[in-house]
């Protein structure tokens, strides 16, 4: 079966060669032929071992021939009709396979192919066609094997600005309009856990476009039909609509207007949709004054639950001889529940001021003042929060997480999902993600080994929060600062304060009046040739619910000795002492360098955090995390990289956990022989439970 796919190489390339006798015939102009056949080896093993003793483990070895061949740049008739390419993958796949005392071999033939196409290329309104299927087979980079298949199809058609809309008097106006449909299914095997995907969509796209001399008008809408055949919770049916519209006018196009209305609708388990507004007007009266005015407007509704948002925003902006810049606005807002409404207006205004001091330095000073009245009307003591969107600090073992908009929050109503990719997957607790509470506060903390999050990805949070739903509060802020800049160094002083007051009752958990000062100082120059910097502040809060003090120092190193030869060292160090709303003290480390050489690059991060909690619950809270990557040019054409993570997080109130990926790759080209290796070891260890990842991949691609 190994001589299957040389011997169909080898009759095909005489075939191709003679096949003028049939295309000629069919009006068919050929392109470039290209051909390739590969090998790959892929071995997998996996060992899972409980606190109790018990084990489990699993091998894989995975042996695959393939063969593509293709051509591009063919045509029909002419290449002003139509031009494209196609290729077809064929491969042989053998795979042996053990696990709990079971011995499994499969073997099958997969194709696959790929084709694209334009109709009409040199004219206003082409059309692209395009389709593949393809299986994947691919190495985790901490050591987790993943083998899945996608396929896809789609047709688009576009209208060129110097179409037939400008021939009818209608210049300045494009679209495009896309109908695709995609089908991914993957399995990824991983510490002991298997996930299964498998995703089908259907989208409609449509874009428009018109332009005129002073405005632009723009719409788009979506459809997309997604079905998870494996988590039927994940099916969904969604619709998203936008009108944008924009303006230039006035005697100098000194004024400008932004309009845009926006609709989404989801179907699913979790139904909703949501209509938004917002205008926009600047005015330009001078070059020293502006104003703008602005409204908003958000309708959400999910299930029986409708809510209405609304917002008026109106600002003046004055700069007077250049060192004085003076800002003041107003702003109401009222929202609508289901169980009430809440009420907001206030106003703000604030002062900058800069002056030159002798030997070249500058003397800042700002101060500003704010009013805010809140007013709830509401008959329950609980508000339903929809989609708020996050995105995790990277990288996941830092464990650093983000804090979620509202305080008081019910913790067993949070619901989060992954939504990359246009998909919408439901994340676990203990198994995606951690929920930790900071006093009033609500933290979420992704966890690096889950299968379904990874660094970077957009998540959606939903949850409700508790409220008093009669409060009526006032709050009054202001603040001022003091600074002086000599370049090679700067001073500055601040202090910031807000004291919420309620209107109806003698006190109220929910409101929460705070002051900050602040003093900082920093330097920067060059020392012993090279750009150096470092920032100290240290920072006093206090609060009715929270009292703490931080001393935080920042440094960073440039050092560019030589053209090709580039490093830099980022360092943070933080200590913070909490007496409210608990006794605890946390400490915190982070290290970031970067060296460029040539062809080689060197990146290297450590986090470290420790927080030590006094009180009903001592406890003490250790994260320490290390990444480092690293990738050069070997003898000849050798590329390598390397790059390992490890992170170790231990609480005295729950197991610790270690995570440690180890991963390796060495590619090079010879003529038109490419080889490629890679391995992977990945452990993680969760308490006495311990799971083990070890993978190893070697291919080898003849190009013809």
């Amino acid at each position: 079966m190994r001589r299957l796919a040389w011997t169909l190489l080898l009759a095909l390339l005489p075939l191709a060669a003679q096949a003028a006798a049939w295309y000629d015939s069919l009006y068919v102009g050929l392109g470039s032929w290209s051909a390739e056949a590969g090998l790959q080896y892929m071995n997998g093993k996996q060992t899972s071992t409980a606190a109790n003793g018990d084990s489990a483990s699993s091998k894989t070895n995975a042996f695959g021939e393939s063969m593509r061949v293709g051509n591009s740049g063919f045509y029909v008739l002419s290449p002003l009709l139509f031009t494209g390419g196609l290729s077809v993958d064929l491969q042989l796949n053998q795979d042996k396979g053990s696990g709990s005392g079971i011995e499994s071999s499969t073997q099958g033939r997969a194709a696959g192919y790929a084709f694209d196409g334009t109709f009409l290329s040199e004219k206003p309104y082409p059309v692209m066609v395009a389709a593949h299927r393809n299986q994947t087979r691919t190495l985790q980079s901490y050591g987790g094997l993943s083998v899945g298949s996608n396929k896809s199809r789609s047709v688009t058609f576009n209208l060129h600005p110097d179409g037939i809309f400008n021939d009818w008097g209608y210049p300045w106006t494009e679209g495009k309009m896309e109908i695709s449909q995609e089908h991914n299914q993957n399995t990824t095997n991983s510490f002991g856990q298997s996930l299964v995907l498998d995703e089908e969509s259907k989208t409609f796209n449509f874009n428009a476009s018109k332009g005129f001399e002073t405005a632009d008008l723009q719409f788009f809408f979506q459809n997309n039909d997604r079905v998870n055949h494996q988590f039927n919770q994940g099916n969904f049916q969604s619709k998203a609509a936008q009108l944008n519209y924009s303006l230039d006018f006035g005697p100098t196009f000194n004024r400008q207007f932004n309009a845009k209305l926006g609709y989404q609708s989801r179907n699913g388990q979790s139904s909703a949709s949501t209509w938004t507004n917002s205008e926009s007007l600047h005015l330009d009266h001078s070059k020293k004054m502006s104003t703008d005015y602005s409204y908003d407007a958000v309708q959400l509704t999910s299930g029986n639950a409708t809510s209405l948002a609304q917002n008026v925003r109106s600002s003046v902006s004055h700069q007077l001889y250049q060192n004085l810049h003076t800002t003041a606005g107003i702003n109401a807002g009222q929202t609508r529940l289901l169980s009430g409404s809440t009420r907001a207006w206030g106003g703000q205004v604030g002062q900058g001021y800069n002056h030159s001091l002798p030997g070249k330095g500058t003397f800042i000073a700002n101060w500003s003042a704010g009013f805010q009245s809140n007013r709830n009307q509401l008959d329950s003591p609980t508000v339903q929060v929809t989609d708020e969107a996050h995105t995790p600090p990277t990288p996941l073992t830092a464990r650093i997480g983000f804090l979620l908009n509202q305080r008081y929050v019910d913790l067993a109503s949070i619901r989060i999902f992954n939504v990359k990719g246009g998909g919408r997957l439901p994340l676990s607790q203990t198994a995606d993600f951690d929920v930790l509470t900071e006093g009033n506060q609500t933290r979420i903390v992704p966890l690096a080994t889950s299968l379904l999050v990874a660094d970077g990805d957009p998540l959606l949070v939903s949850y409700t929060y508790q409220v008093d739903p009669n409060l009526e509060s006032n709050t009054r802020s202001r603040s001022y600062g003091l600074g002086v800049d000599y370049r090679w160094i700067n001073l500055s002083y601040g202090h910031a304060e807000s004291n919420q007051t309620p209107v109806n009752q003698n006190t109220s958990k929910f409101l929460q009046s705070s002051r900050q000062d602040y003093v900082q100082m920093g330097l920067q120059g060059v020392v012993m040739g090279k750009a150096a910097n470092a920032n100290a502040t240290l920072e006093d809060n206090a609060g009715d619910n929270l009292a703490n003090r931080q001393l935080k120092f920042r440094s960073g190193l440039v050092w560019n000795p030589q053209s090709d030869l580039h490093a830099n060292v980022d360092a943070l160090l933080s200590l913070a002492s909490h007496t409210l709303p608990d006794s605890h003290t946390t400490q915190l480390m982070s290290v970031q360098s970067a060296l460029h050489w040539y062809d080689r690059n060197l990146v290297f991060g450590l986090h470290s955090s420790r927080s030590s909690y006094q009180g009903l619950a001592p406890h003490t809270d250790n994260v320490l995390a290390l990444r480092a990557a690293l990738d050069w040019q070997g003898d000849g054409d050798w590329m390598h990289s390397v790059s390992t993570d490890w992170s170790h997080h231990s609480d005295t109130s729950q197991p610790a956990d270690t995570l440690m990926q180890v991963s390796a790759k060495s590619t090079v080209t010879l003529g038109k022989l490419s080889l490629s290796m890679n391995a992977a070891l990945g452990q993680s260890q969760r308490g006495g439970n311990r799971s083990v990842n070890r993978s190893f991949n070697i291919s080898a691609v003849r190009q013809f």
